[in-house]
């Protein structure tokens, strides 16, 4: 018998990924209320019925939209769709109006800037409640349009996780569950940080040779990393690895690959964040991923060369062929 009641699925955070599931719960019939952070925000989508600031040319139809935190304290269960650096605000605004049974599915892609490292382990030191944490190959637009894709659902709890699967998977959302929560909370963040690479690689004129060589060589260091802190590298051969890597890295709808081709083609770093709706959650998390690298003492040469270009303003080319060339960085490990 599901441990999940009745009601609502509550989508807390109304950008492009928020919205786009909401809407996917909607349209498969399911019982769904979208909760933006801000009341402004959610006057907005109720009068407008779309989302053209994150999800543009999407109609919401009668999606149901909550004004008030209140909605909360009615969720089956609650998918945090904000930003990592959010959470720091999110997660105390919200713990007065959570159920203590009610689980908690982290849908954001990104490691925090210290200890703990982990949004798992952060909610956790701070709220009681049950941790999900959900991934895998899935942009926005798709998802809304209802595209058929599969993904992962990581829970310590294999019943919850069976019964969260069963409550949260639609005809066009497949789950896979997991108890894995390191390595899907480090393959989703880390991937980002590999795409920024990517990016930078196509702006600079390398070609698709190039580009599945830094793939293959950050899945590597994201193993690496992940060993270190206790996670299993098969989990990441699977979709919210191997599958969410190179959907990631291997097209411009990916904000993380266009900061990085943006980078190459001369923009200002500082100027491609302010333009974007969005966040580039690779930006922050290479900051965060460094400081794990030092930690743990990890050979990660990708993640250095971003952190080198985004913090330290390296040339480009002359990171790019230092990196390459790097023979003791590329043998198989």
């Amino acid at each position: 018998m599901s441990m999940l009641n009745q009601n609502p699925i509550v989508v807390f955070g109304a950008g492009s990924y928020g919205t786009a599931l909401a809407l996917n719960f909607h349209l498969s019939k399911k019982n769904v209320v979208l909760l933006p952070g801000r009341k402004h925000e959610a006057d907005k989508l109720i009068s407008s019925k779309k989302n053209d600031a994150y999800l543009p040319g999407v109609p919401l139809g009668n999606l149901t939209i909550a004004q008030e935190y209140s909605s909360l304290s009615r969720a089956s269960v609650v998918l945090l769709v904000v930003p990592t650096k959010a959470f720091s605000d999110v997660v105390p605004a919200i713990a007065p109006y959570l159920n203590k049974e009610t689980p908690l599915i982290i849908c954001a892609k990104g490691i925090l800037p210290a200890q703990p490292f982990l949004l798992s382990e952060y909610i956790a030191s701070k709220l009681d409640n049950p941790i999900g944490v959900w991934s895998g190959p899935h942009f926005a637009k798709e998802a809304a349009q209802q595209v058929f894709s599969a993904l992962t659902l990581a829970c310590k709890d294999k019943v919850l996780c069976a019964d969260l699967i069963h409550h949260l998977s639609t005809k066009s959302m497949r789950l896979y569950g997991t108890t894995d929560a390191i390595s899907v909370q480090l393959a989703g963040s880390l991937k980002n940080v590999v795409a920024i690479a990517c990016g930078i690689a196509r702006g600079l004129g390398y070609g698709e040779n190039t580009i599945a060589a830094i793939i293959t060589r950050g899945l590597s260091e994201i193993k690496r990393l992940t060993i270190a802190m206790g996670g299993k590298a098969d989990t990441l051969l699977g979709l919210c690895g191997v599958g969410d890597l190179t959907l990631t890295c291997n097209s411009l709808s990916s904000r993380n690959t266009s900061l990085g081709f943006a980078i190459a083609k001369g923009k200002k770093v500082e100027d491609i964040l302010d333009d974007l709706n969005s966040v580039a959650e690779g930006y922050y998390t290479t900051k965060s991923a460094y400081c794990l690298k030092q930690q743990h003492n990890v050979r990660m040469p990708i993640v250095q060369f971003v952190y080198d270009i985004l913090y330290q303003k390296l040339d480009l080319n002359h990171a790019m062929q230092c990196l390459l060339s790097h023979h003791e960085t590329w043998e198989y490990a």
